[in-house]
């Protein structure tokens, strides 16, 4: 989880704690090119094929989480 905040924190700035139950969009102010570009920072740190997640399905931070825990293939 430390790592996906560190992603996080490179393209917003937060006051507020992030946690498995913030909303990348209203919680987080990602717009949809943002979370492309984190989607695809995080996707290939962890090794995963994008095609492989439905983006589309994650709206938190937990879902976030749950798709890179599925799919990664390093740590």
């Amino acid at each position: 989880m430390e790592k996906i905040v560190d992603f996080i924190l490179q393209y917003v700035e937060m006051d507020e704690e992030i946690t498995e139950v913030s909303t990348l969009k209203n919680d987080c102010g990602f717009s949809s090119f943002d979370l492309t570009c984190l989607y695809t920072d995080i996707f290939t740190y962890y090794g995963i094929k994008p095609e492989c997640v439905n983006v589309k399905a994650i709206k938190t931070v937990g879902e976030l989480k749950a798709a890179i825990d599925n799919n990664k293939t390093k740590n």
